[in-house]
């Protein structure tokens, strides 16, 4: 049976995204406008959607405390209607934030690979119930930091980690190559008969 251990002990770092009160109006002087990873970029099939990314306008210099996002980081929502997980799989061309809706968690690979993580936290979103899917009265997600930094996971061996991480990342792919082609099948359904139909 694998050791389990609490995200804590098994991350560099756990922190969230730029909080809304840093937001500014895009017209106030010393507005710091950064590219924004929010909830719409994380995918329900755990693939981080760069073309969903926003732009957050922050008031003067970014809080110390708020980090950009590195390949490796494993985000999931704590705010929100549904639960979401996504992997930093490459780097950005400028530096990206996550929003405050995010929690960031930064592994330590020497006792956690990220795609192992990222592959775990899939599997408890795709729980009906889970004691970490906190829900406010409004029923949305209202995960709290001090539960995430206590919440355990279990530590397989390195290889066995990079193993599991590898094969869910490429079912995923799959999974979202064949959503494409059913999409792009769809349209080609549509478009043949409008055309016939039309030509009649």
């Amino acid at each position: 049976m694998a050791e389990m251990q609490q995200l804590s002990k098994v991350c560099e770092e756990i922190f969230t995204g730029l909080p809304p009160r840093v937001k500014a109006s895009p017209e106030a002087d010393g507005v710091t406008t950064v590219p924004l990873v929010g909830i719409r970029a994380v995918t329900s099939e755990g693939f981080l959607d760069n073309q969903r990314l926003e732009e957050f306008s922050a008031g003067g210099v970014l809080p110390k405390s708020v980090r950009p996002l590195l390949p490796g980081d494993v985000l999931m929502t704590i705010r929100g209607s549904a639960p979401k997980t996504a992997i930093v799989e490459s780097a950005f061309s400028k530096a990206t934030f996550p929003s405050g809706n995010l929690a960031v968690l930064r592994p330590d690979q020497s006792k956690v690979v990220a795609s192992y993580l990222w592959s775990f936290l899939s599997n408890v979103f795709r729980k009906d119930h889970h004691p970490l899917l906190t829900r406010a009265s409004t029923q949305q997600l209202s995960i709290r930091m001090s539960d995430l930094a206590r919440f355990e996971i279990p530590i397989a061996p390195l290889h066995k980690q990079r193993a599991i991480g590898e094969a869910a990342l490429a079912l995923r792919n799959a999974l979202i190559a064949q959503q494409k082609a059913a999409t792009q099948g769809e349209r080609t359904f549509v478009a043949f008969l409008a055309e016939t139909f039309f030509k009649l």
